[in-house]
């Protein structure tokens, strides 16, 4: 097999060039018997490789990991080239291959930010752009640490939003699971004996025989429905002509409604924190951080909000005139930073406060939900137990 290599000569020069060798070692071997010191080496024409950058991105906890570990080679002093080999050599899965191609685009000579960009589902746009204003301005170490800490925070937010919404999501998956279960295998076995009895049947008794005897008929459909409606759905909702309303509503949902603002309000500010700390002017600034924010309908208020403060108005007046996507508090917050000069730190107090807002009321929809669903499931069972006891009762009552 093939192995292509760069590596430093002992008078300085670069070499670069291909060798034959049947297995990695035997090529280092080679290639140090000629007094060269390998920077890069690399199998050539691996298919499988060309095949697994097509698919998935790189995990956060990945890109935080190289993101510090790249801050600190830096910081070291180590050359950037000589950094991302070695965190190349460390990383596994797509996120080396992604180093390695990022690496042979630096090495052709293109900027870090600029071989980042080629790969925008495992880079952000945040990402890239804070890594290509701290290349102009000499100071990406500084703007590593920036982005580490922003991903630091989100990968926390993230947690915390699994964690409250697992407990509710078993249940409810659960409950569901439960009732197509009764309605499949249980119910149907007990419709000959309702229908043997010589009694008038109860009226929640005959509305458990019509599920029974839907579920005995459709009950395969009615499954197939269920799956394929929890998958299709939120595509459909998530399609672009769809987005303007599906995202409209989900801000007016009772609890979920106003989580989500504050979600997007502290993504929002956050990310906008970062890149005016890190030197970006306020119109690029809002350009990007528009594109971070999920909801439709506040990329599209900051997209206007860009363009109000490109025209020289301020940004809490602009706030101002939507109280429902940013609250008053949000205007007064940014009217004390523009006023006192300190924006940034203004911006940095909204979003912690929201994120915090939305930790509580994650907390709240979690132990809100419990009893709802302990509730209905009980519901459901006494339902069906009356439906069955009642009219044996009432034809004992009649002997």
């Amino acid at each position: 097999m093939k192995f292509s290599y760069v590596g430093m000569a002992p008078d300085k020069t670069v070499k670069k060039g291909i060798i034959k060798a049947q297995t990695e070692r035997e090529a280092r071997a080679l290639i140090e018997a000629q007094q060269i010191n390998i920077v890069l080496l690399k199998k050539k024409g691996s298919k499988a490789m060309q095949k697994e950058m097509s698919f998935g991105h790189v995990s956060d906890v990945n890109l935080l990991f190289f993101v510090k570990h790249l801050a600190i080679m830096l910081k070291a002093g180590i050359a950037i080239f000589e950094a991302l080999t070695m965190l190349k050599e460390q990383a596994k899965g797509r996120m080396k291959i992604v180093l390695q191609s990022v690496l042979d685009r630096v090495e052709s000579g293109e900027t870090l930010s600029d071989a980042l960009s080629k790969y925008p589902k495992d880079f952000p746009e945040l990402f890239v752009q804070l890594v290509g204003s701290g290349e102009l301005s000499g100071t990406l170490e500084k703007n590593l640490n920036y982005i580490s800490e922003f991903m630091e925070k989100e990968i926390d937010l993230k947690k915390k939003v699994r964690g409250a919404m697992l407990y509710p999501a078993i249940v409810f998956v659960a409950v569901i699971g439960l009732t197509m279960a009764v309605g499949l295998f249980v119910l149907p076995q007990i419709i000959p004996l309702f229908a043997s009895l010589d009694v008038k049947l109860p009226l929640s008794t005959r509305v458990l025989i019509w599920f029974a005897e839907f579920f005995r008929d459709y009950g395969i459909l009615v499954v197939i429905f269920v799956i394929l409606g929890s998958f299709l759905t939120p595509v459909f909702l998530e399609l672009k002509m769809m987005k303007p309303i599906s995202h409209r509503i989900y801000l007016r949902l009772p609890i979920a409604g106003t989580i989500i603002r504050y979600l997007s309000i502290s993504r929002f500010f956050r990310v906008l924190a970062t890149l005016m700390d890190a030197g970006l002017p306020i119109d690029e600034s809002l350009a990007i951080s528009g594109k971070i924010i999920h909801n439709v309908r506040y990329r599209n208020s900051i997209g206007k909000m860009r363009t109000s403060v490109m025209q020289g108005n301020d940004l809490a007046d602009i706030m101002a005139q939507n109280s429902f996507l940013f609250p008053v508090l949000v205007g007064h917050m940014m009217k004390v930073g523009e006023k006192s000069g300190n924006l940034v730190d203004s911006l940095n107090y909204v979003g912690i406060f929201y994120e915090s807002e939305a930790d509580d009321k994650l907390k709240n929809l979690s132990t809100l939900l419990e009893p709802v669903l302990l509730i209905f499931i009980g519901s459901v069972v006494a339902f069906v137990a009356i439906s069955i006891i009642g009219p044996i009762y009432s034809l004992s009552s009649g002997i």
